[in-house]
C-alpha cells in the first residue's frame, strides 16, 4: 500500500489559518491527523494534485469575484472538519421558557403595536437540524396546550401563542443536507421523551436499511434550512438579516474571541430592539456583549438587545 506524503508543519498552519479566517474555528494540534485524514481527498475533487495546491485555490477563490464557487467550497470544506453535535429537547429548560414565555411575550407587544404577523426565530450553527425541528415541535406542543408549561401563575404570557417562522442556519453542507431530510439515527433522541417521538416521527420499515426515524414534518411549523457563515465579510450572506431571536447554542465556545465579538456584533445588527439572543448554558456564563443585557426567567438566563 502507498501511504500519501506527510503533510508538513508548514501546510497544517496555513491550513489551520485558513479555517480560522473563513470560519472564525481555533483548530488545536490534537485534531491535526483527524482533520488532515478527512480533507486529504478533497484537492483531488476539485482536480487539484496536493493540499497546498488546494489552499492556493481556496485563497485565490476568497480574493476573487465568484462568491458562489467560493461559498460552494467552503461549505464542503467546512463538512470535512467539523464534527458538531446536536439532538433532540437538548437543554429543554430554555427552550420550553422561550416558547412559553418569551415568544408570547413578544407577540403581545407587536399586537398593541398593531403589528400582527408571526415571529421570526434563527437558529444559528443549527448542525443537523435538531435545534431548530425542537423549536417547531415545542411551539406546537404550546399552541395544543400539551407538553410546555402553561400555567399563567408561573407563566404570565402562557395564554398568548404566536405564530413562528424558523430558519435554520450552519457552514457545513453536509449537516444542512441532513436537516433538510429529517431523518434520524437513535443517538439523535437521547434526550427526547417517547410520548413525543412515536407523536411527531415514524421509524423507517424493517425493509429500509437505514432504519431511520423520520419527522411529520405536516404537524408543526415549517423550517427552513440555509448554508451560511456566522463571521468574516460573507456572514449570512443571502439572508434577511433581522430576526425577533437568535438561538445560538454551544457554538460559540468553538471560535476564537475575535470571531466572538464579530458574531456578537452581526447578531446586535440582526435583532431589534428587546430582541432576544439565547446562548447555550455555559456560554451564557460569560462576559455580557456590548449592546445587550442579562435576563433570567424561571432559571435561565438570555441575553436581551438594548
Amino acid at each position: 500500500m502507498i501511504l500519501p506524503p506527510a503533510t508538513s508543519d508548514a501546510t497544517w498552519q496555513r491550513l489551520t489559518a485558513l479555517l480560522r479566517r473563513e470560519f472564525g474555528a481555533e483548530f488545536p494540534d490534537s485534531h491535526r491527523e483527524r482533520i488532515l485524514a478527512n480533507i486529504r481527498s478533497r484537492p483531488a475533487v476539485v482536480g487539484l494534485p496536493s493540499l497546498d495546491d488546494y489552499l492556493e485555490h481556496v485563497d485565490l477563490l476568497a480574493s476573487g469575484d465568484d462568491i458562489e464557487t467560493l461559498q460552494e467550497e467552503l461549505a464542503a470544506l467546512a463538512s470535512l472538519v467539523t464534527t458538531a453535535e446536536s439532538y433532540f429537547f437538548r437543554q429543554r429548560q430554555q427552550l420550553d421558557v422561550l416558547i412559553s414565555d418569551v415568544l408570547p411575550e413578544m407577540h403581545l407587544r407587536n399586537t398593541a403595536a398593531n403589528q400582527n404577523r408571526p415571529l421570526t426565530i434563527l437558529s444559528a450553527g443549527c448542525s443537523s437540524g435538531e435545534e431548530a425541528w425542537t423549536i417547531a415541535i415545542l411551539q406546537t406542543l404550546f399552541n395544543l396546550g400539551d407538553g410546555v408549561q402553561k400555567d399563567s401563575s408561573t407563566h404570565p404570557h402562557a395564554q398568548t401563542a404566536p405564530g413562528i417562522v424558523i430558519t435554520g442556519v450552519d457552514l457545513a453542507e453536509n449537516a444542512i443536507r441532513r436537516a433538510r431530510l429529517a431523518k434520524y439515527v437513535e443517538a439523535s433522541f437521547r434526550d427526547t421523551p417517547e410520548e413525543i417521538r412515536q407523536r411527531f416521527f415514524v421509524q423507517g420499515t424493517q425493509a429500509d436499511a437505514s432504519h431511520l426515524w423520520s419527522l411529520r414534518r405536516e404537524l408543526i411549523p415549517p423550517v427552513e434550512f440555509k448554508i451560511a457563515n456566522l463571521v468574516g465579510p460573507r456572514a449570512l450572506m443571502g439572508l434577511k438579516k433581522k430576526w425577533d431571536v437568535i438561538v445560538c447554542r454551544n457554538v460559540l465556545f468553538y471560535l476564537t474571541s475575535k470571531a466572538r465579538r464579530e458574531v456578537f456584533s452581526l447578531f446586535f445588527r440582526c435583532l431589534p430592539r428587546d430582541g432576544v439572543l439565547l446562548l447555550g448554558v455555559a456560554e451564557a456564563t460569560w462576559h455580557v456583549p456590548d449592546g445587550f443585557a442579562l435576563e433570567t426567567r424561571h432559571g435561565c438566563g438570555f441575553l436581551r438587545r438594548t
